[in-house]
């Protein structure tokens, strides 16, 4: 929806001689705090009135927040019952889903204009009502990381030049000035696109100290592992200025300016009345100003459906943002931004030349009375006021023209399109060693399976019809049926005739394998190996006892072997992430020269135990070999310095090492084979580039910088935002005004 059109209708009418002053109102709204201010446009200017604030819990009782909210905005109102009161919301990224203010804050949002009164007009973001103001108060599009934070939540919006990269959340946490700047460093590794990040920090919408947290923030080191050219400069935004932000957006939206001197106080202008001199009339009195009469034809009374604010319960539509200009508009303002940025400050330019008008003027010229005989004595006090007044001219150009020398500031920011540049090369490279242990401790599962349990025994008698004879221990008997029985110990048998008459021996028996089967009964018979039947045999006058068997869970070599594996690759993995922090800024380890060793291993159960889990200690030593990012650089830039154009040099922050092998010789150097990548920059010597732009016209500067190899484009700004007029004409004489920036597009 168009919210220019429906603002041009609330304001129309305001370009007659005779003006309304309308007042309308902006809210602020977050979890626990709900902050007011009125706001009026008047003359082409927007007018910031009176600010009121008051806690709430959002999440509460809908009683206690109408209440709250009801004193915010009669102290912004100052106290006047003005009826429908059309008003702009200001909400935060997180109401917002897919477009559409989520249907549990928007209910709340009836309820307060329902209650309290409120006509609305429409939404806007907080992030993008911040850029609005900071554009209109800097007179350039802005170039920040703003920071949004209120209670638990937190979000973080990018804008280059004027174009929002993007709004990430900040993870929930009680952002203490310990804790938060983690956290954004954490949220602002998700712009992954954006390869330089602004060196400017907005902090706003906090409810700590953020004062304190600006200084956390700005000690934090931020250049390590985020895209930083330089550390960034921190800026702590007061929640006043954030309602003031919403209503400049409102106002901005129907055609006006927001007037930084409006936010200043203004002199005392009264004129003091003199008596008059003895003998002269006294002079008349100054006429009084009458008002002018409200002016009531042409204005139209907005509906909340025409503002993008709907209170139909079958379609829920939600507020129109202040940034839905018509397409039109949008692109006008495109092609004219730049243009905007030269001639931002023309009306500061005006106001100072109609300043000096004004002195001249104020300037008597000697009343030299040509036909007066009295022309002779009148003479040289006329030509003192002469003089007098050439010498207030002097001191007042030379006052000047010291002021235009030292207090205007410019920052050029040059975009640069850089050459990627990359080869691959073979190098050797002195290494160092660096080491690290990990001990780690995990449990498996046994997987082998296997019958276990006891073998039988018992006693047999041995029978000998023959010579005598001795019997070693494990010497086996056999039973009829197969089963085999091994003597537990040696023994010897006398001789005899026969068997009817035979020697006998008693001996201990065990049973050659296990199970219950081995359980003979008595009177069993057996043959002794390696002996003739009829000449010895054996029996068991009772029967044999113990033989059982079952399967069971036991661990297996494999069990170890896999265990051992998959610990020692989880220590592998850690040890990578030590040695990594015993790295300087500049120093990459060789990923293929990492070493280990078993420095002990000890396993809960051996093959073949019986167990359903096994666990592991194992100690492991590990080594790995690092080399120098500067010094592979270094022959990357050496062997292919003819390669490299003589007016670009390297980035070093950008340069990328993938080590595609590498292996380490008998005195530690390291032989590898390296891809290296790296941008090139245009060569910049920012002294004679500032010398050469100073004093001269944005137009002349920027044909100059854009005639440099490589340069993309040129932003210029000015502060005071009072003095962006005069680079029209000029930029600072001073050099050291000048701040040149350079960007890596």
């Amino acid at each position: 929806m168009d919210l220019g059109s429906v603002f041009s209708r609330v304001s129309q009418g305001l370009g007659k001689n005779n003006e309304k002053k309308e007042v309308f109102l902006a809210l602020k709204i977050s979890p626990n705090k709900l902050i007011a201010t009125s706001w009026s446009t008047l003359a082409g200017k927007v007018e910031i009135g009176q600010v009121g604030e008051s806690r709430i819990n959002l999440d509460g009782e809908i009683k206690d927040v109408l209440e709250s909210a009801d004193v915010a905005i009669s102290k912004a109102l100052d106290g006047h019952d003005m009826g429908l009161v059309k008003t702009i919301f200001g909400v935060p990224p997180d109401w917002i889903v897919e477009g559409k203010i989520i249907e549990t804050r928007i209910a709340i949002l009836k309820r307060l204009c329902r209650e309290l009164d409120l006509k609305p007009l429409g939404y806007v973001l907080l992030s993008e009502a911040l850029e609005n103001y900071l554009k209109e108060k800097e007179g350039a599009p802005l170039t920040a990381i703003l920071v949004g934070m209120e209670g638990t939540s937190g979000w973080i919006t990018i804008y280059r030049a004027g174009k929002n990269l993007g709004t990430v959340p900040i993870a929930q946490g009680d952002f203490s000035p310990t804790s938060a700047p983690l956290e954004i460093d954490r949220a602002l590794k998700r712009f992954a696109d954006v390869e330089v990040l602004p060196a400017r920090m907005i902090l706003y919408d906090g409810q700590q100290d953020l004062d304190a947290l600006s200084e956390k923030i700005t000690a934090y080191p931020w250049t390590k592992q985020l895209p930083f050219l330089h550390v960034p400069k921190v800026e702590v935004l007061p929640a006043e200025l954030v309602v003031k932000a919403i209503a400049v957006a409102g106002g901005t939206q129907m055609g006006a300016h927001f007037d930084l001197s409006s936010e200043e106080p203004e002199e005392d202008k009264t004129p003091t009345l003199k008596p008059p001199a003895e003998g002269t009339e006294p002079e008349p009195e100054p006429a009084k100003e009458i008002p002018p009469k409200e002016i009531t034809e042409g204005l139209e009374e907005v509906d909340a459906g025409e503002a993008g604010f709907s209170f139909d319960t079958t379609a829920e539509r939600t507020l129109g943002t202040l940034q839905e200009l018509k397409a039109d508009v949008t692109q006008a303002v495109a092609s004219e931004e730049k243009q905007m940025v030269r001639l931002g400050g023309q009306l500061g330019l005006n106001k100072i030349i109609s300043q000096i008008g004004s002195h001249l003027k104020s300037l008597k010229r000697p009343q030299l009375a040509m036909n007066k005989p009295e022309f002779l004595k009148s003479r040289p006090k006329n030509m003192r006021l002469v003089f007098l007044g050439l010498v207030i001219l002097v001191a007042f150009f030379g006052v000047l023209g010291t002021l235009l020398y030292l207090v205007p500031k410019a920052t050029v920011i040059v975009h640069l399109t850089p050459n990627i540049f990359d080869r691959e090369m073979e190098a050797t490279i002195s290494g160092e060693v660096v080491s690290a242990t990990e001990i780690g401790t995990k449990k498996g599962v046994a997987t082998g399976k296997k019958m276990v349990g006891d073998k039988a025994t018992g006693t047999v008698v041995l029978y000998s019809a023959t010579s005598g004879k001795t019997f070693a221990a494990g010497t086996a008997l056999t039973s009829s049926d197969g089963l085999r029985f091994t003597l537990d110990q040696e023994i010897t048998v006398a001789s005899a005739s026969d068997f009817l008459s035979p020697a006998t021996v008693t001996a201990k028996v065990t049973a050659g394998d296990i199970g219950d089967k081995y359980n003979l009964p008595g009177n069993t018979r057996f043959s002794v190996a390696g002996v003739a039947a009829t000449s010895y045999l054996a029996k068991n006058d009772s029967a044999f006892t113990g033989g059982s068997s079952h399967e069971a869970t036991v661990v297996t070599a494999g069990d170890q072997n896999r265990l051992l594996a998959t610990l020692s690759a989880e220590l592998t993995e850690r040890a990578k992430t030590d040695l990594d922090t015993k790295l300087t800024a500049n120093q990459t380890i060789l990923p293929n020269a990492i070493t280990s060793e078993v420095a002990k291993k000890k396993f809960s159960k051996d093959v073949d135990a019986e167990a359903d889990t096994i666990s592991l200690d194992l100690t492991m030593d590990f080594k790995g070999v690092v080399v120098s990012q500067e010094e592979l650089l270094q022959r990357f830039m050496q062997n292919f310095a003819s390669d490299v154009p003589a007016d670009y040099e390297p980035l070093a922050a950008s340069l990328k090492v993938e080590i595609k092998s590498a292996k380490i010789d008998k005195s530690g150097n390291a032989l590898m084979t390296v891809h290296l990548t790296v941008k090139l920059l245009p060569k910049f010597d920012k002294e004679t580039v500032i010398k050469d732009i100073a004093g001269r016209s944005v137009v002349t500067a920027e044909n100059k910088l854009r005639n440099l190899s490589g340069v993309s484009g040129v932003e210029f700004s000015a502060k005071p935002r009072l003095f962006s007029g005069l680079f029209n004409y000029f930029l600072p004489w001073r050099q050291a005004n000048i701040q040149l920036d350079l960007v890596s597009d």
